[in-house]
C-alpha cells in the first residue's frame, strides 16, 4: 500500500492539514509538541491498526 495523501481535521492539534507524500521516502520532522506524533497516528487510525 503506498498512500499518497493525507487529510486530517479536528484531531489533536490540527484544525486542518493536507500532506501529501512521496512515493520514495518520506520524513517527518519538527519541533517538540509540533503534531509529529499526531501524524503518525492519524495515518494509524485511517488504516485501521
Amino acid at each position: 500500500m503506498i498512500i499518497q495523501k493525507l487529510h486530517i481535521e479536528n484531531f489533536r492539534a490540527f484544525t486542518s492539514l493536507n500532506v501529501e507524500f512521496s512515493e520514495q521516502f518520506n520524513i517527518i520532522v519538527g519541533d517538540n509538541m509540533s503534531g509529529k506524533t499526531a501524524i503518525l497516528e492519524a495515518l494509524n487510525v485511517g488504516i485501521g491498526s
